[in-house]
């Protein structure tokens, strides 16, 4: 395929690099699809914009095999690629790598414009605060012992280093739901410690003197 703008690049490369793909699919068809596509051994989820490349290139390799001439060759360019499934791609042996250009895809070239990229890179910017979320929260964490250093605190750097961080893979809900918990405990404890009423009627009360 003739060179693509750097402009679509550099926002595969954010969506590949930065992006969770598999959290912003919701349709159950296109999940069951992805699910067939890791079984077999891909490993990457497609972005939009992948997904319409992908549905426009099998329209014009559909319009190209017209021909019983090039019916013929693409036969032969498939039992190529049996015999070295690793060495090229279809596109390649058969050529079509070198006549097809980007803007005879229409919709990706419509996706692609210079309006519509700057609202997909918006979405861009959307979908990687939503996959690093949990980068900013053992941020958070870490900022919460450096700022208030105590054994309190000192159980969000023992989590993050010691469990959080060692995962694979995302972080399972177990996890957040215990660091939630506890949060929620000590924002409670301190709320309830700092009240007016709290100090005046019982830290500073006859109750408490007495004890």
């Amino acid at each position: 395929m003739k060179k693509r703008g750097a402009c679509v690049n550099f926002y595969l490369w954010l969506h590949e690099s930065f992006t969770e793909q598999i959290l912003f699919k919701n349709e159950k068809s296109e999940l069951e699809e992805i699910l067939k596509s890791h079984a077999s051994g891909e490993i990457k989820t497609p972005t939009e914009l992948e997904k319409l490349m992908r549905t426009e290139l099998k329209e014009l390799v559909k319009i190209h095999l017209d021909s019983k001439e090039n019916n013929m060759k693409f036969q032969i360019a498939i039992h190529k690629l049996k015999k070295n499934p690793d060495k090229n791609t279809l596109l390649e042996i058969t050529e079509m790598d070198k006549n097809i250009k980007f803007n005879d895809m229409k919709m990706s070239f419509e996706f692609t414009r210079s309006f519509a990229m700057i609202i997909n890179y918006f979405e861009t910017l959307f979908c990687i605060v939503v996959s690093q979320s949990e980068a900013f929260i053992y941020f958070g964490m870490i900022f919460s012992m450096y700022m208030n250093a105590g054994l309190i605190s000192l159980y969000y750097p023992i989590a993050a280093f010691g469990y959080g961080m060692l995962e694979e893979k995302r972080t399972g809900k177990v996890f957040w739901r215990w660091i939630r918990w506890y949060t929620t405990a000590i924002l409670l404890f301190k709320f309830v410690v700092t009240l007016r009423i709290a100090k005046e009627n019982f830290f500073e009360g006859e109750t408490w003197k007495d004890i």
